[in-house]
């Protein structure tokens, strides 16, 4: 959300872990087209960190979108295109039905039953984890 709000894309991510042990390392995943969609990078991020993990127990989980450009001049996939557009105008209805409704409106099932509040793009909720609060 906050990507489409700078309206940018991204073409990379990064996935990086801190183990147990404190030690530290990151993994980069170049995404096949520069994007704004959240399951395109959900499957990089995903793909990341099954390329990068090394099995070892995870201290914290970190997620970066990097190599930004704007999306003033988007560059489509030919075979693509009308399941990209389906997704660019989903996201965008459901960022609009966050901004009025609240970041909780629509979350993914997963977060029903599970006892485990969503996380608001990597920063936390001051509600539910003030000492996650971000400035961003």
């Amino acid at each position: 959300m906050r990507l489409r709000e700078s309206n940018s894309l991204c073409g990379l991510v990064v996935v990086s872990i801190k183990t147990n042990e404190f030690t530290y390392y990151s993994h980069q995943k170049p995404l096949n087209n520069f994007t704004d969609s959240t399951n395109i990078i959900f499957e990089g991020i995903k793909e990341a960190f099954k390329e990068g993990w090394r099995g070892e127990k995870i201290r914290q989980l970190g997620v970066r979108l990097t190599k930004l450009c704007s999306n003033e001049y988007c560059q489509a996939t030919l075979f693509d295109f009308e399941n990209t557009e389906k997704q660019r105008k989903l996201d965008k209805t459901l960022d609009a039905l966050r901004n009025k409704y609240g970041k909780e409106c629509v979350i993914r099932s997963t977060f029903l039953h599970s006892g485990v509040k969503p996380l608001d793009g990597g920063a936390g909720s001051d509600q539910y984890y003030p000492m996650m609060s971000s400035i961003l």
